[in-house]
């Protein structure tokens, strides 16, 4: 699905000159995602999910959920496409294949599936430190 949609971003930056483009999940809520302007950058927003190997709800930042800026479609494209190892997950390749920045805007909203059902959850600025512990990587707040 992730290689579809950059085909269809790639070709409409091509027929349209369109340069700012989001792949979001259908459970995920970005609030203002229209005003975010990813100028020379690929965003990861943060948000919380359900660890099914540990069984518990924390925050994540190695999704497959992308704002993008045009200039960085042949970076996304190149850690998608160069992805060859089923025993690796493809969102964890992606990240440390491609150049992006890990944020948390807060607000954020995710429709999480649980095994007792679905539980919806909304990421704040106060929750950078736990997202830190969850995911060794920089985050930052992203306010819009």
């Amino acid at each position: 699905q992730l290689r579809k949609a950059l085909e269809l971003a790639k070709e409409l930056y091509w027929k349209t000159g369109e340069k700012h483009f989001a792949i979001i999940d259908s459970d995920l809520i970005v609030p203002n995602l229209r005003k975010i302007r990813p100028d020379y950058q690929i965003i990861s927003p943060c948000y919380y999910a359900y660890h099914k190997g540990k069984g518990y709800i924390a925050p994540w930042c190695f999704g497959t959920n992308f704002i993008f800026d045009a200039s960085m479609l042949n970076y996304l494209e190149f850690a998608v496409l160069s992805y060859r190892d089923n025993k690796e997950p493809v969102d964890g390749w992606i990240h440390f294949h491609a150049p992006i920045r890990h944020v948390i805007i807060p607000g954020t909203v995710h429709y999480i599936k649980t095994e007792n059902g679905e539980v919806k959850k909304e990421i704040t600025e106060e929750d950078w430190l736990e997202t830190i512990r969850h995911n060794p990587i920089p985050v930052e707040v992203m306010k819009i």
